[in-house]
């Protein structure tokens, strides 16, 4: 274990005309290889303070998903599965042939895709704290997913606020979820259309991508 500053590569890979993927790359080439998945609003500096403390011979992905971060598409498709293939794509620029997938809060739920489109690939899936509702709620009906759907493409905003506040308890003391809205800096959770689209993924579960013959291209940025 190690707590020395790693030197850090930021990446880009085209998928396709509709999506560029931003990730950054440490540790050597030919290392076991770790990816790392942010939440849903969040990014992959998420995992900066993480990242120095693993393993110095570990090859470290840390991933923006489309839309989030410094990630950009234009595709019409919000699926954990189009986000899975987001991660795919950075795998397959690098190369690996063997990776652990690591996703924090809804990237729980794309590393178990990630796994899925490329079980060859992945040899374990890492859930940080992720996955619960799984246990907890029971699946959405068909028009219980379009009520969800509906209510972030009628006001984004304030579906979004009442996610937020649904998360806070009284064990947060008084006040959180006022401080939840001032001091998260993500407080415009995600560009859309990710952000508006993103909970189609949520509502409807993985649904079905479009099928693509991607053309993956990585440069350094």
């Amino acid at each position: 274990m190690t707590t020395a500053s790693r030197i850090k590569k930021h990446r880009q890979v085209q998928r396709s005309d509709h999506t560029t993927i931003r990730y950054t790359a440490s540790g050597p080439t030919g290392g076991p290889v770790l990816a790392l998945i942010h939440g849903w609003a969040c990014d992959r500096g998420d995992f900066d303070a993480v990242t120095d403390h693993l393993p110095e011979d570990h090859r470290v992905l840390a991933i923006d998903l489309a839309e989030h971060g410094e990630s950009r598409s234009t595709r019409e498709v919000w699926t954990m599965e189009e986000f899975a293939r987001d991660v795919a794509a950075v795998l397959e620029a690098e190369s690996v042939d063997t990776a652990v997938v690591a996703g924090h809060s809804l990237g729980g739920a794309v590393a178990v895709e990630v796994g899925r489109l490329l079980p060859d690939t992945v040899s374990q899936v890492v859930a940080l704290d992720a996955l619960h509702y799984l246990s907890l709620f029971p699946a959405l009906s068909e028009e219980q997913a379009e009520a969800t759907v509906n209510a972030f493409q009628t006001d984004f905003a304030a579906a979004v606020r009442g996610l937020v506040e649904g998360g806070v308890t009284g064990r947060d003391g008084p006040g959180a979820q006022g401080r939840v809205h001032r001091e998260d800096g993500r407080g415009a959770p995600a560009r859309g259309p990710a952000g508006h689209r993103g909970p189609d993924a949520l509502g409807h579960g993985r649904g079905a991508a479009r099928d693509e013959a991607a053309d993956h291209r990585v440069r350094d940025t």
